[in-house]
């Protein structure tokens, strides 16, 4: 038998006491430090909403594109222009990711319960396998527009 030594036995012990330590302060201090990172993001993309892009959004229409290509490296997320079709659906009308579709945003959650409110929403969306950070307000004097930071988590939660 391999463990007969008194030696090898506390060896053993001593394995299976570090492992469930360990085990322990995944379970525990992970999910904490997961949810940190996302509250921190959140706080962050809401600053640069209400500090920057709200305050910066055009009243015509054709500077919108503009606008969002702008404003997407001084806030560092996606940033996007939607307009209510429904109480369901929205239409991007200009957004500063030109790398995928506009239309991943046409029943986003987040921006559409910012136009219900009429007030800030912000939360954690899952789009195409990846996880969002996402903060959304109506647009100055649009009603049914809404303007939508969007941050990628997958960085953050890397580290």
């Amino acid at each position: 038998m391999v463990f007969r030594s008194v030696g090898s036995r506390l060896a053993l012990a001593l394995l299976v006491i570090v492992t469930g330590v360990l085990a322990i302060v995944y379970v525990i201090v992970v999910p904490s430090f997961r949810h940190s990172l996302q509250n921190e993001e959140l706080r962050s993309l809401s600053s640069s909403l209400q500090k920057v892009a709200l305050p910066a959004f055009p009243a015509e229409f054709d500077l919108r594109a503009q606008y969002v290509n702008e404003l997407a490296p001084a806030a560092d997320a996606r940033v996007a222009v939607l307009d209510a079709l429904s109480d369901t659906v929205l239409e991007p009308v200009a957004d500063s990711n030109l790398d995928q579709r506009s239309s991943d945003l046409e029943e986003d959650p987040i921006a559409l319960l910012a136009l219900r409110r009429g007030a800030e929403a912000r939360g954690i969306v899952h789009r195409g396998g990846d996880e969002y950070a996402e903060v959304a307000s109506p647009a100055p004097n649009e009603p049914r527009s809404v303007v939508l930071l969007a941050s990628p988590l997958r960085a953050q939660l890397q580290t």
